[in-house]
């Protein structure tokens, strides 16, 4: 039986190959998920080429109704900070890859922007709030608030990173992420079971962003990370 095993080897090859082959021809091409509410908007362009290289994009508009109706008591006080809402813009370039009912996304660095800024600005507002409160109940002199304010955005930044916030673009970012393809939509389903569906697009759609020279450029009182799911 050995003299046949280099063989079955080259057979098992040329099927893994040819079922690849398959699901790259099935899936590659321009992908478009949007998600609208009375007080949300959120679209996403997810671009697979068939060398393997992915593209995602997301922009997203939460109304400051819709961060006040948040379970999250956390995501509920932004609507006082931002009376006029949230914008949230997220870019990445990845990979990816998948068999016959999971697909596999991997976006290592992407950028991110909270209207139209850093999201160290982000933080620095917040903390900026926070901080006068406690300046003001304590009386605390006009030199001592850049300290107290500091102290304030490095807690933030210890409770809320940026990832938390990219990481709601695509779902299960790194992990395999079960997908079908059903009358020309990509329907992915995370691992807590949410069904998400993406219509393919016949033309790109999909513009490069102008944040290549993006740079780096909620403590106790956040307990939860924000969870805005588009």
């Amino acid at each position: 039986m050995r003299i046949w095993q280099p063989f079955l080897l080259v057979i098992a090859l040329c099927q893994l190959a040819s079922a690849q082959g398959s699901q790259i021809a099935l899936l590659a091409g321009e992908w478009e998920n949007v998600q609208q509410t009375d007080s949300s908007h959120v679209i996403s362009h997810l671009r697979l080429a068939a060398a393997g290289t992915a593209h995602v994009e997301l922009d997203g508009q939460f109304s400051a109704a819709f961060l006040a109706g948040s379970a999250d008591e956390d995501v509920q006080q932004l609507a006082e900070l931002f009376p006029e809402g949230l914008r949230i813009q997220i870019a990445a370039d990845g990979s990816w890859e998948a068999d016959n009912d999971s697909l596999l996304l991997a976006f290592p660095e992407p950028q991110l922007l909270i209207n139209g800024g850093s999201f160290e600005d982000f933080i620095i507002t917040i903390a900026t709030a926070l901080a006068q409160t406690v300046i003001d109940q304590l009386g605390i002199p006009a030199e001592q608030e850049p300290a107290v304010i500091a102290t304030f955005v490095d807690l933030l930044s210890e409770d809320l990173t940026p990832a938390d916030v990219t990481s709601q673009a695509f779902a299960d970012d790194g992990e395999p992420t079960a997908y079908r393809v059903q009358e020309n939509a990509l329907v992915l389903t995370d691992a807590a079971g949410v069904e998400s569906r993406w219509q393919r697009r016949t033309r790109s759609v999909v513009a490069p962003t102008a944040w290549g020279n993006l740079k780096s450029d909620f403590g106790s009182a956040w307990r939860k990370k924000t969870q805005i799911q588009p």
